[in-house]
């Protein structure tokens, strides 16, 4: 079975960004995601996640890597928790209405030069 990778999902919204916005990415922002990346798969993995989500804050074109899970204990799982934490400049917990699992979003500057 093939899994989806954070940084393959990752390079699709990417591309679909560079078209809605007329604009190209910086290729050296990008390649520095392949490790937070890594370590959002190592977290998802860790945590049991259901799924994750990536998205482009329109306004302030923030990328935004959601993981999706039933629960979490960040003491048992905190070592990926905290890797990919540190790494964000936002982390956020929420409750996902649609199909009643928890949301960590995780915030990051995007990949385009101002």
């Amino acid at each position: 079975m093939n899994v989806i990778q954070c940084f393959d999902v990752l390079m699709m919204v990417i591309d679909d960004a560079n078209n809605q916005f007329g604009i190209s990415e910086n290729r050296e922002k990008v390649s520095q995601f392949k490790l937070v990346c890594r370590n959002v798969d190592n977290f998802v993995d860790e945590v049991g996640g259901e799924s994750i989500e990536v998205e482009v804050d329109e306004i302030t074109k923030d990328i935004i890597i959601s993981v999706f899970c039933n629960d979490l204990v960040v003491e048992d799982d905190r070592r990926c928790f905290e890797l990919v934490a540190s790494m964000s400049k936002k982390t956020c917990f929420k409750k996902s209405y649609d199909d009643n699992l928890l949301r960590i979003e995780f915030v990051f500057d995007g990949v385009w030069d101002d």
